[in-house]
């Protein structure tokens, strides 16, 4: 699916491109006409590109899927705080990932101060960091005294994740901005319904 993203993006730029080199050329041949010409055969087959690409990324499914509250209880199997999560405006979904691997369940979040969270589980043992989240952190802190344990980590510009597993799944909690230890953690409490968050 990439490489036909890729495809459709190329061509639309080359398309911008070309039509900015023939406007350079009016200039010097509009006497003559040639400009126009060349200018028309370069949009009708830049344009049948674009349609080639369209066409290939057509039938594609979004992997990502929109869930109510219900749906996502019965799909993903986990009971979770939905009484405080129903307080916080949020988006539930579902992203099917390749053929053969568990899809991915996530709730969208916005506490009471206006930060976002983004809350994800995927079924399977492993290490890999599910959250989506690709910046450099600059701190990393373990937090083995609270069940289940949880590794939190910080951006000096304001993001951060908490990352923890239990027997069966593999979680992320991350915030885009003006994340905290504090902040992830008792968000992490609240939606695992942990009796003393943080």
């Amino acid at each position: 699916m990439k490489g036909k993203t890729l495809l459709k993006m190329a061509a639309i730029g080359a398309f911008l491109y070309g039509v900015y080199l023939m406007q350079q050329d009016a200039t010097l041949t509009d006497k003559t006409g040639e400009a126009e010409a060349q200018r028309e055969l370069f949009r009708k087959q830049l344009e049948e590109d674009i349609r080639k690409a369209e066409e290939a990324m057509a039938g594609i499914p979004n992997p990502m899927k929109l869930l109510s509250m219900e749906e996502f209880s019965e799909k993903s199997g986990k009971a979770l705080n939905y009484a405080e999560i129903e307080k916080m405006d949020p988006l539930y979904y579902m992203i099917n990932k390749a053929e053969g691997e568990k899809p991915l369940f996530g709730i969208k979040l916005t506490d009471s101060d206006g930060i976002e969270y983004d809350f994800r589980f995927v079924r399977g043992r492993g290490e890999e960091d599910i959250s989506g989240m690709c910046y450099k952190w600059s701190t990393e802190t373990s937090y083995p005294e609270k069940k289940p344990n949880c590794k939190v980590f910080l951006s000096d510009s304001g993001q951060g994740i908490c990352l923890w597993k239990d027997r069966s799944k593999r979680y992320s909690l991350s915030a885009g901005r003006e994340a905290s230890l504090v902040k992830l953690v008792w968000m992490k409490d609240v939606l695992l319904k942990t009796e003393d968050p943080v």
